[in-house]
């Protein structure tokens, strides 16, 4: 058994034994990558339709990251762009607003501020809020920004 066969048995194991669908996805989508692996030629906007839908898988297992670095590699020695980074790269120095929870007049919902310091002891976030003023906020109030632009990456010698 090759490695991207035991991959496959990893995703379908968990799928049987495991009532999050996180698996069953990780196995349809290992078995979609398996089948463009061995139809020979892909378009790159092939690789992009399904690097996306990938990308999109939340929140991704060990699983997920491993077959993401296989097909990467797969798809550079293809020659074709690829991404620079992994798509759940979390940029921390960034967090974004996702409940106001009682500060209405200092956060809006959906707005992205820079962090500039972190209390877990007390799970606190301090940010710059929407006066300008550094505050100590609670945690639940924001999630980590994702960062969504990424570089791509081709092999030399490709045109």
């Amino acid at each position: 058994m090759d490695e991207n066969e035991r991959l496959l048995a990893y995703f379908d194991r968990l799928s049987n034994e495991q009532s999050d669908p996180q698996y069953s996805i990780g196995a349809a989508m290992m078995r979609e990558w398996l089948v463009l692996k061995h139809q020979g030629s892909i378009s790159q906007t092939e690789f992009d339709s399904f690097l996306q839908r990938l990308e999109d898988i939340e929140p991704p297992g060990s699983g997920y990251f491993d077959l993401w670095i296989r097909v990467r590699h797969w798809a550079y020695e293809a020659r074709l762009d690829v991404p620079n980074d992994h798509p759940w790269r979390v940029d921390r120095r960034y967090v974004i607003c996702k409940s106001h929870d009682g500060f209405a007049a200092q956060l809006t919902v959906g707005k992205q501020y820079r962090r500039l310091d972190t209390d877990e002891a007390r799970q606190l976030v301090r940010i710059c809020n929407n006066q300008g003023k550094h505050r100590w906020y609670p945690h639940k109030c924001f999630e980590p920004v994702v960062r969504p632009d990424r570089p791509r990456v081709r092999k030399e010698g490709c045109t």
